[in-house]
């Protein structure tokens, strides 16, 4: 054998050569670069043997190998060079010699593939227990291509190191073909490419992602259904994010739970149905109450929440999730999850959150549309359709109904005496009865039916597909029913009723317009009739509601044409008969019409506000007339002038009284200011102020109607009130109805107990006078008497000693 030795030239190449052999008798070969030489020998040492086989010597032989071994160097230099430029390049090369099965793998293969020489079996079935298990079949088949068709082949795919991560390879193969013209060798090389594919992904992954916020805004600006539009962002979201699943989970109004409102990639029958817990346990829970993104790498070794069985049925290992609020509440939470262990970056926590986001936007945004559409079309008040939506649903029910050869009835309906409830119980009461009135016509027609308010207290009902003029008045009559129950607020009951009119199609109009003007023409009718009760149309209404119109325009100028005047009925004391008093009234002489009963224009000047001069001026003729009197020796008496809720709500009534009182010089002793029972029930600190300042003034005030509302002794006691007046309703029957001769009873010995002096109106026969005499009440007022008088006639019996014979009756 031969063994190479580099010497360093400082020893003798023969005599060590020949030492070698001597020693071993081997043939030696030594290298050895001689510096003399300026080269390097190989030399071999032989031993000499003689014809006898005897070692007679040894035979040395020097062979210059200088250029051989430069070339080797060269090889070397060049093999460290490739080694370290594919290490840069993340490249390794390999082969494998299919003739004889032997694969070689360079240095940065092995690291590519994290592993040691020693821990590759250089095998297929080695090679391809590395390979993503995904990706194993189409690795496999372009190696069988390649041997089948020995075409170069580039492929792209991912490789699991020992420690789990996964990183992509390039791979390039080029078969070398024997003589046979079959393969008998493969190159290959592969290339570390995961952090130009990464970059690569990240750059469509944004462009993905853009394109989704893009397209997601349009489809918000196109103001779609919520639900569509949720929809949408959970199949734009998943795809943009390239997960598996996406949900958007509404927080239920208990708090306590999430409802899986909208879903891409769950099991059937899971969205609208599936929820979860909304507490800290849970992933959803968690990102809503931390109300920031929750990222998670691997659910199975989550230790801030459990997993719910939603992820685990569908065997989710990573995700995110965002919470999905507005400034004032949140409305939920948006998910991604994916069944591989993924590594999600601040960009795409940017992304869910500029998803939740817009969610959120056309959310409100759609809420705002809804409540202004809402706004628009339904009464702030009750929530019931507002004469505009009214009218829209009556056009379209008479397009069907003229389809369909169908009756259709509408049913104008006013609440009787609510503005005296609201008068007197304030503006909040009123709103309350509305509300509850509105209540209960809804429960009184069918669910296909409308019912709206069309301002104040003014309601409309429409009923479609009727038979016959029956069915309505029925629905009609349950309504009038309905609405004269008691109301029962504040633990107080109130009593309201409801006039309705009603027209028809095809017999009354054919048109909308038509049918409402008519139906308020029927409703007009009825309150004319007593109210609490209905009319249907007919023609000759909408001649009364002209005239009613064109009384209104004459009334606005009967001051100016002085066709108001006023007639004063003497109030008597019960003991003596000397008449201690006139109430003003006020009547209109029509240049037309003649006498016009107060009962017709008195409402109407309340309703429009005409009320206010007419008032003012009867205060001031009222008590110039009293002046007047006593200027021309008569007696001194009271004048009672009323005064109505409408003109005690102007802005200075106190100023109003002392103004009259000035301008017409009559003391304020001689003065009486009869107030509606409804004013004092208001019970507001400033109209008890305003009471106080009244009374200041030195004038009397009497509470008018007594009985008709709903007064206590609680208010009472809280007025300066001198005078309290027995509504005559209850005065008509003292005699003939108990319960109202017990409820006038209470009343004087209540006033009396109060040191209150009572006046009985509307006393008419010697009964009625007896009652009230055996009951001590002071003053009697009524046609018992006397009627209302012009001024003259009061002045002649004021002359005539102005008193009554009460022992003759």
């Amino acid at each position: 054998c031969h063994e190479i030795f580099h010497l360093d030239g400082n020893k003798d190449i023969p005599e060590c050569a020949v030492l070698e052999t001597s020693k071993t008798g081997k043939s030696v070969m030594q290298e050895r670069e001689i510096t003399r030489l300026d080269g390097i020998y190989s030399v071999s040492c032989y031993p000499h043997i003689d014809k006898n086989g005897e070692r007679i010597g040894t035979i040395q032989v020097m062979r210059d190998i200088t250029e051989s071994k430069q070339a080797e160097e060269k090889l070397r230099q060049s093999e460290k060079g490739l080694a370290d430029a594919q290490k840069l390049a993340h490249l390794g090369n390999w082969s494998w010699d299919i003739v004889k099965n032997e694969r070689y793998w360079s240095d940065e293969v092995y690291r590519i593939f994290g592993l040691k020489p020693q821990e590759f079996g250089k095998s297929s079935e080695s090679f391809f227990s590395y390979v993503h298990i995904d990706d194993r079949e189409f690795v496999e088949k372009s190696m069988d291509d390649l041997l089948s068709s020995g075409k170069l082949y580039k492929i792209d795919y991912r490789i699991v190191l020992p420690d789990g991560s996964v990183r992509i390879v390039n791979e390039q193969v080029k078969a070398v073909s024997g003589s046979t013209g079959m393969a008998v060798q493969i190159n290959g090389t592969v290339q570390d490419i995961t952090e130009r594919k990464l970059i690569e992904e990240g750059l469509r992954t944004r462009e993905r992602q853009q394109a989704a916020i893009s397209e997601l805004g349009m489809h918000a600006l196109e103001d779609p259904d919520i639900n569509t539009l949720l929809n949408e962002a959970v199949s734009i979201t998943a795809l943009a994010l390239g997960v598996e699943y996406c949900e958007i989970l509404e927080l239920l109004p208990d708090g306590k739970a999430l409802l899986l409102k909208a879903g891409v990639g769950w099991k059937t029958g899971s969205v609208g149905c599936v929820t979860v817990g909304a507490g800290n346990d849970s992933q959803a829970g968690y990102t809503l109450h931390s109300d920031k993104p929750v990222i998670v790498g691997d659910i199975r070794t989550e230790t801030r929440f459990s997993a719910p069985s939603l992820l685990l049925d569908h065997s989710v290992v990573s995700g995110m999730s965002v919470v999905i609020k507005s400034k004032d509440y949140s409305y939920g939470v948006l998910s991604i999850h994916s069944t591989m262990r993924r590594t999600f970056t601040r960009d795409d926590a940017n992304f869910l959150q500029s998803v939740a986001i817009m969610i959120s936007d056309a959310i409100e945004r759609k809420k705002l549309s809804s409540r202004i559409n809402h706004i628009a079309s339904y009464d702030t008040l009750t929530d019931l359709p507002n004469r505009i939506l009214f009218m829209d649903r009556v056009s379209m029910t008479l397009s069907r109904a003229k389809r369909q050869k169908e009756q259709i009835a509408v049913l104008y309906l006013n609440l009787d005496r609510f503005k005296v409830i609201n008068d007197s119980m304030g503006n909040e009461t009123g709103d309350r009865l509305l509300i509850s009135a509105s209540e209960r016509l809804v429960n009184c027609v069918r669910e296909g039916d409308t019912v709206s308010r069309m301002g104040g207290d003014e309601f409309a009902i429409m009923l479609g597909g009727i038979t016959s003029a029956s069915d309505v008045a029925k629905v009609s009559q349950k309504v009038i029913e309905a609405v004269s129950k008691p109301f029962v607020l504040d633990d107080r009951e109130m009593h309201i009723t409801a006039s309705i009119g009603i027209s028809m199609y095809p017999q009354d109009d054919e048109e909308m317009e038509g049918l409402i003007k008519k139906a308020r023409a029927a409703m007009l009718q009825a309150k004319e009739h007593g109210r609490n009760n209905d009319r249907f149309y007919n023609t000759e209404m909408e001649t009364s509601s002209y005239e009613m119109m064109m009384m209104e325009n004459d009334l606005r100028k009967a001051l100016d044409r002085g066709e108001l005047l006023l007639h004063y009925q003497p109030q008597v004391d019960i003991t003596t008969g000397r008449i201690t008093g006139v109430e003003a009234l006020v009547r209109w002489r029509h240049p037309d019409r003649g006498m016009v009963s107060p009962a017709e224009f008195i409402p109407m000047a309340e309703e429009t506000g005409l009320i206010i001069p007419i008032g003012e001026w009867v205060l001031h003729t009222a008590l110039a007339q009293n002046k007047a009197w006593q200027e021309d020796g008569l007696a001194p008496i009271k004048m009672s002038v009323n005064f109505s809720s409408v003109q005690f709500r102007q802005k200075d009534p106190v100023g109003l009284v002392a103004n009259a009182l000035r301008k017409t010089g009559l003391k304020p002793e001689y003065m009486g200011l009869e107030i509606t029972e409804s004013v004092i029930m208001k019970g507001a600190d400033v109209v008890i102020k305003k009471f106080h300042e009244l009374k200041g003034l030195g004038i009397h005030i009497c509470m008018d109607d007594f009985g008709t509302g709903y007064s206590s002794l609680s208010y009472l006691k809280r007025f300066p009130i001198d005078i309290l007046k027995i509504d005559q309703s209850f005065a008509r029957n003292v005699t003939t109805d108990t319960n109202d001769a017990s409820i006038v009873t209470a009343t004087i010995a209540m006033a009396h107990g109060l040191g209150i002096t009572t006046i009985a109106e509307g006393v008419e026969t010697k009964e009625q006078l007896e009652f009230f005499r055996s009951h001590k009440c002071e003053v009697v007022q009524g046609y018992l008497f006397s009627k209302p008088l012009p001024a003259e006639d009061v002045t002649k019996l004021l002359r005539e000693g102005g008193r009554f014979e009460i022992k003759d009756l």
